[in-house]
């Protein structure tokens, strides 16, 4: 199991959570997280037996191999058609892609911008603070991920954590789980990201051989689009998403950024929130980036939820 955790904060230990699902949802897990971890385990049991005699067998031969896992709900049935809809026309997209199609829309205003005056010139004083905040920007890379004045000015980018179940689009035989994952929040990024190097060997492999993903490939073999299901930790709650993300080589990503970065498309689009950057809470003297407050999101069934 991969763990993406950097110098997090310890955490009070959570009480137990039951959850109640068919038998079918709990094997159907347990299954995949088996198959991943142990692609080459094999059990031996007579042709005609019993659910439990079965059960019984397995459960023997998973002596000393035992793991933990999170059984979380099953996506509906709509959404994982929902989701390799999207894996699709994502794919389309690519190939037809034109140029000098226009890829940006403006926002929705609530007022008559005629009525806006210029600004008035600086004055000298504004314009010396100006040049000094100019002074310490170090020599970054283009394109860079994420334009935020709030960041720029910091010198730092917003991060958030999450616990995040990768499988194949058509395929769950087999999942890739992170139960600490550092995410880069991009408002830049169109979809969310994901740089192949966290990925364990075999299920990296399992996305670059089976041709069971050749579907959601792109162009040239630069990037596969695999289904992501997360709980993100956002300041003031952890939400639920469950969308299409694109695994690409690390040299594919702006400055070679190791890691998750967490997008627009399924993502940020679905969400409702506020963020308060570091500057605002100096004087409380946390060594954060800021708050990112989620007021409401659009949850896998489709509603509207409140935080």
């Amino acid at each position: 199991m991969n763990n993406l955790a950097t110098d997090s904060k310890p955490t009070e230990e959570a009480t137990t959570r039951v959850v109640a699902f068919h038998p079918f949802h709990l094997l159907s897990h347990v299954g995949k997280a088996i198959n991943t971890a142990l692609p080459d385990l094999r059990v031996s049991t007579p042709y005609e037996t019993t659910w439990q005699k079965c059960l019984e067998t397995v459960s023997g031969s998973l002596t000393g191999l035992d793991r933990k896992i999170s059984i979380d709900p099953p996506i509906p049935a709509l959404r994982k058609r929902d989701l390799r809809n999207q894996a699709l026309q994502q794919v389309q997209a690519q190939a037809s892609f034109d140029a000098s199609t226009s890829l940006t829309k403006p926002i929705r205003l609530q007022y008559d911008t005629n009525q806006v005056p210029l600004p008035t010139p600086p004055s000298p004083q504004m314009k010396q603070r100006a040049k000094e905040n100019a002074q310490p920007f170090p020599p970054y890379k283009e394109p860079y991920p994420v334009v935020i004045p709030a960041a720029l000015e910091s010198q730092n980018l917003a991060t958030i954590t999450a616990k995040v179940i990768l499988e194949g689009v058509d395929d769950s035989s087999k999942v890739e789980t992170f139960e600490k994952a550092v995410m880069l929040f991009d408002t830049g990024a169109q979809q969310t990201i994901i740089s192949s190097d966290i990925l364990s060997a075999g299920f990296r492999d399992y996305l670059e051989n089976d041709p069971i993903h050749n579907p959601y490939r792109l162009e040239g073999g630069l990037g596969c689009r695999v289904q992501c299901t997360a709980h993100i930790e956002f300041t003031n709650n952890y939400i639920r998403v469950c969308t299409v993300a694109l695994v690409v080589d690390r040299s594919a990503i702006p400055n070679s950024r190791s890691g998750i970065i967490f997008g627009q498309k399924g993502c940020l689009d679905s969400i409702c929130y506020k963020s308060v950057p570091a500057k605002f809470l100096q004087a409380q003297g946390d060594d954060v980036w800021g708050d990112i407050i989620v007021d409401r999101y659009i949850n896998p069934d489709g509603e509207i939820v409140m935080c």
